[in-house]
């Protein structure tokens, strides 16, 4: 029997989590938690709420859960968590029944999974890195408008206001799937 990792364990028992830097975030089952204080950690193949103190190991949280100590979650892969806007912003063809397909030919439809999480991940790694560079050129242009402004006008020394970047929130990589 192979080891079950902290994120297929989560899923198998339906928690819906997302991406925080390596670790991803879900909302607590045990302490009703609505703001996602539970953490899982797939380096460690660990959780930890910090809302309630609950936390352990994959036998732990399967436990809890409610599932048989022996019991095997079923893996998903993680092409299953993509959305269909997620596939059409892609520029992946959505509609695609998967469950289906995997009954059919599993071998086949691996493979095709694989190949879309791979487009997946390059549109998302892609995409990231064109919001680094608007942002940084905002950030310029900020900087570029308020010289200017101070230059008209030298009594408007109190500093800069709002600029072209200001309306966005310092998250620029919004709720995205985690590519590994």
């Amino acid at each position: 029997m192979t080891a079950v990792d902290i994120l297929e364990a989560a899923e198998s028992v339906g928690l819906a989590f997302r991406p925080a830097g390596g670790e991803f975030r879900a909302c607590c089952p045990f302490c009703g938690d609505q703001k996602f204080h539970l953490y899982l950690n797939p380096r460690k193949n660990a959780w930890h709420c910090f809302r309630c103190g609950e936390g352990g190991g994959v036998r732990d949280l399967l436990q809890k859960m409610g599932k048989e100590p022996g019991e095997r979650p079923r893996a998903l892969h993680p092409v299953f968590r993509l959305t269909q806007d997620d596939m059409r912003r892609a520029g992946l063809r959505g509609g695609v029944d998967w469950r289906r397909l995997f009954e059919r030919d599993g071998w086949y439809a691996r493979a095709c999974a694989d190949w879309v999480w791979r487009e997946f991940c390059e549109y998302e790694r892609r995409r990231a890195q064109v919001q680094v560079v608007l942002l940084r050129a905002l950030e310029s242009e900020k900087e570029g408008y308020h010289a200017e402004l101070q230059s008209r006008d030298p009594d408007r020394a109190a500093g800069p206001g709002p600029g072209p970047a200001d309306h966005l929130d310092g998250d620029a990589g919004g709720d995205v799937l985690a590519c590994g």
